[in-house]
């Protein structure tokens, strides 16, 4: 699966700072209850999804 915001695709390698520490690149993060990947596929928040309702 995949999910895509934009018909384009524009890639930034910059650096991102808080203050003068340089936060660490990941391939993908938690944002508001759900998993986040950098290349916009969407897995790994399906199946965390779908193992928290198994666990209710």
């Amino acid at each position: 699966m995949r999910c895509e915001f934009r018909n384009t695709r524009h890639r930034d390698d910059g650096v991102v700072k808080l203050g003068e520490v340089e936060v660490p690149k990941v391939n993908h993060f938690r944002y508001l209850g759900s998993i986040i990947q950098n290349d916009g596929n969407i897995e790994n928040d399906v199946t965390h999804r779908i193992q928290a309702g198994w666990k209710k």
